[in-house]
């Protein structure tokens, strides 16, 4: 799987941007109306890489974009599955309030429990930016996590 294949979902179609073996013996497992690759305990809604292309770390506290927490519904517009359905290439962050732990969702949640639990924090130099007079704006105290279904 190398991408989401948004229009393909959209017409309820298998994605073009992913190859699946259909002669393995073993059961497959597929998301999205059995149309996309996804994991055997991930969001059966989703796909491999729409959930852990969000596996970002907030370099300031409201970061925009937000990440969605749940996949969108089966009848979802097709505005809601580009929104969750992105492709995020590794190591590229949403946007400049991110830092992306290139689709790690086991790193993003464990920097956000260390920094809930008061063990960590991110590095006070973090939003520095080079030349500026403007203030950096504060580092993230909070980080938001990508879970299955939206919960810790």
């Amino acid at each position: 799987m190398w991408g989401s294949d948004v229009a393909q979902l959209e017409a309820d179609q298998p994605t073009q941007q992913e190859w699946i073996n259909e002669s393995r013996a073993e059961k497959l497992h597929l998301g999205r109306k059995d149309l996309v690759l996804n994991g055997p305990i991930d969001n059966p809604l989703g796909s491999c890489t729409s959930c852990h292309g969000f596996a970002q770390v907030a370099r300031v506290n409201a970061p925009t974009p937000g990440l969605p927490q749940s996949p969108p519904a089966l009848g979802a517009l097709p505005a809601a599955l580009e929104k969750y359905f992105t492709n995020v290439k590794a190591a590229t962050p949403l946007s400049a309030d991110y830092l992306s732990v290139d689709y790690s969702l086991q790193l993003q949640l464990g920097i956000k429990r260390a920094m809930d639990a008061g063990a960590a924090t991110l590095p006070s130099g973090l939003n520095a930016i080079k030349g500026a007079v403007a203030a950096a704006r504060p580092v993230a105290t909070k980080i938001q996590a990508v879970t299955r279904e939206g919960q810790e």
